[in-house]
């Protein structure tokens, strides 16, 4: 772990400032000599801005600052109050101040934060908490904003305005394919690409014999929940032959409603449970063994890689933005929903990891290394900081 951060600000204090600026601040620019060095990595001082929500792109922020620690980075976070608890639960060895949501407090507590941290790096993951980081560091500091999984990179304009100000700016745009080389994703618009990343907790493997009460946890997507109804139909066939199996719903009320509709119309709603839909750590109950994501983004995203990291084997539409996050019949199953016997073969795929628990522990300990070799947060950072590099010696070329 890196040191603390050494200014007056420690951990659990809450921000204030005075308007105090940051402009007058050192940078420390590291050179660009290809994969960043421990030493490289030392000099940067990093101050995460949060949201007043938390939700999977903060998580993502998150797996970043904690990996960032551990490869030497100075990193604190700006959390607002609400999130506060969150965000110190989550990184419990990273400062985390609380300031206000939004308004002028908020601005000069950041700027307080940022000069005490001499910050010469800021990531975020919305326009507004950019807008506010890019007032608040010195001249010649980098400004990082995480994009959602599969947005679209804004047009250039808006980091040409910056570069007057002596901000170098840039996206970090999220990849699914963690096998692939991190490299810039378009030099012009100043984007670069890191891997979507999941917490590794560490758990052992469950337990070798058969489960008396397996488990199926189902991750509808919030904007499409009936496309989940397929994992209750193929449930629905397997509690005709076991009927022992428990499907457990993840996600909010609102979403879940209308599938626990559709499982009593199935006569399986004795057999369902829910619970909620967390990012930074996987709900899922003894027992389990398989997880059906039909959920997209970000939250898919991290749902998915959750449960692999959670020795899970994952069922996921082959038709889903996500599927190329699954080795197919190694880490999980691509389910393809246009084949006339899609819910038979469905089922077959999950009453075989309900029946094989060899099969079953294999998949799930080839998901666990998946997740760990391409979306660790060691993989997150490292392009992190290539990017940082990256922009630094873009910047030099220009001037």
């Amino acid at each position: 772990m890196s040191d603390r951060a050494t200014g007056d600000v420690t951990t659990g204090d809450r921000a204030t400032g005075d308007g105090a600026t940051g402009d007058g601040a050192t940078v420390d620019v590291a050179p660009s000599n290809g994969s960043p060095s421990a030493q490289s990595a030392s000099r940067w001082r990093v101050l995460v801005v949060a949201r007043g929500i938390w939700d999977a792109s903060s998580a993502q922020l998150a797996i970043t600052a904690q990996a960032l620690t551990d490869m030497g980075v100075t990193v604190h976070v700006a959390a607002p109050e609400s999130v506060y608890a969150r965000w110190q639960q989550v990184l419990p060895d990273i400062t985390v101040c609380a300031v206000d949501a939004r308004g002028r407090a908020r601005r000069a507590a950041v700027k307080d934060m940022s000069t005490r941290l001499r910050a010469n790096v800021a990531i975020v993951d919305d326009a507004s908490a950019r807008r506010l980081a890019v007032r608040v560091l010195g001249k010649g500091a980098c400004v990082l904003q995480r994009l959602p999984l599969h947005a679209s990179v804004p047009a250039h304009s808006f980091v040409m305005r910056l570069t007057t100000r002596k901000i170098h700016f840039g996206y970090l745009v999220p990849q699914l394919d963690g096998d692939a080389a991190v490299a810039d994703v378009s030099r012009r618009q100043k984007a670069f690409a890191v891997p979507v990343g999941t917490f590794l907790h560490e758990t052992p493997p469950g337990p070798s014999g058969a489960h008396d009460t397996p488990v199926l946890v189902v991750v509808p997507d919030e904007s499409d929940p009936m496309a989940a109804l397929p994992s209750l139909r193929a449930a629905a066939r397997i509690v005709q032959r076991h009927d022992a199996l428990r499907v457990h719903l993840l996600g909010q009320s609102r979403v879940l409603q209308g599938l626990r509709v559709q499982a009593a119309a199935l006569q399986i709603a004795s057999h369902v449970t829910t619970g909620p839909l967390r990012f930074d750590a996987m709900e899922a109950p003894a027992g389990t063994v398989a997880a059906w994501v039909s959920a997209t983004g970000d939250a898919g995203a991290a749902a998915l890689l959750l449960a692999m990291a959670e020795r899970v084997p994952v069922l996921v539409p082959s038709a889903s933005p996500l599927a190329p996050l699954v080795a197919d019949r190694i880490s999980g199953v691509l389910l393809n929903a246009r084949d006339p016997l899609a819910d038979s073969l469905a089922a077959g795929h999950l009453a075989r990891l309900l029946g094989h628990g060899a099969e079953q522990r294999s998949m799930g300990a080839a998901a666990r290394a998946r997740a760990q070799r391409l979306h660790s947060g060691t993989r997150v950072a490292t392009a992190v900081l290539a990017a940082i590099d990256a922009l630094i010696a873009e910047a030099r070329r220009a001037a």
